[in-house]
């Protein structure tokens, strides 16, 4: 099997010294072909961007070849809240979030469903999930129009508790959306925080799967370090995709530019040795 390395990408991170314009040089530089935008001040808040400056990303963006995807805000941000104050303002966050998706040409908005604070005892958890399924509706109507995808992502081990940790709650809430632009991003190193069957869980959501998210983790915390810096074993993993078929954006997590250009080594070793 060959990797092919356009099918990878980088999140920007916060801490990046320079901005979007520069990032998408670093991105062509390293070769990949997938840019992830954060909507999150200091990176790329919808609200801080005027129309100019989108054009002159999304031309930079096509000049580079570089192919945009979206990861909505999620800092302060939870659609699945028991506050309905904080439901409606992470509800018209999204939407802000899509349409500067449609506007840079990205045709992905990785979206993060939401939790139940720690505090709250598990009986909670079904008023959560109803909550958030009711609050997506408005965003998935305007991401139907717009030609939008919005892929809900697993979230790691922490104190709270996010609406998904497993395949089937994954499953389960594509199915409750009922919508061909609700779509599945899972992220390889949330998983491993519970000590799941990476592969297994890969294969149960493939019918669904738009996005991976890929960096590493020794199992016990959510740390995003290079790959090849924790316990997940990519090779297996990038194999059972590529024979799967799967094309999709593959999109390296990292919070500095030295871990990027780690897991780019990582990358070109494990291409040249196992799939070459």
């Amino acid at each position: 099997m060959i990797l092919d390395l356009k099918q990878f990408g980088a999140s920007m991170f916060l801490g990046f010294d320079g901005g979007l314009g520069e990032f998408i040089e670093l991105v062509s530089r390293l070769e990949l072909g997938y840019l992830e935008v954060k909507c999150e001040p200091g990176l790329l808040y919808p609200r801080e961007i005027s129309p100019a400056k989108k054009v002159e990303l999304k031309k930079a963006l096509q000049e580079h070849e570089v192919t945009p995807t979206v990861h909505a805000s999620f800092y302060d941000i939870n659609l699945a809240s028991l506050n309905p104050l904080i439901r409606e303002a992470s509800a018209r966050q999204l939407l802000e979030c899509i349409k500067l998706a449609h506007d840079l040409g990205a045709e992905i908005v990785v979206v993060h469903p939401g939790e139940l604070p720690g505090d709250y005892p598990e009986d909670c958890l079904p008023l959560s999930r109803e909550n958030f399924i009711e609050g997506l509706q408005g965003a998935l109507e305007l991401a139907e129009e717009l030609g939008v995808t919005i892929a809900l992502e697993n979230k790691a081990r922490g104190r709270n508790r996010g609406l998904i940790h497993s395949p089937k709650e994954h499953l389960d809430l594509i199915e409750a959306l009922d919508s061909p632009n609700c779509r599945v991003a899972f992220d390889v190193g949330h998983a491993h925080t519970f000590g799941l069957d990476l592969i297994g869980y890969l294969e149960r959501v493939l019918p669904h799967l738009v996005e991976v998210h890929l960096h590493d983790n020794d199992g016990s915390m959510d740390y995003h370090r290079p790959l090849g810096g924790g316990t997940i074993e990519f090779e297996p993993l990038l194999l059972a995709l590529s024979q799967w078929g799967y094309h999709g954006p593959l999109i390296l997590e990292m919070t500095s530019v030295e871990d990027l250009k780690q897991s780019k080594e990582y990358l070109n070793r494990i291409r040249t040795f196992r799939f070459g």
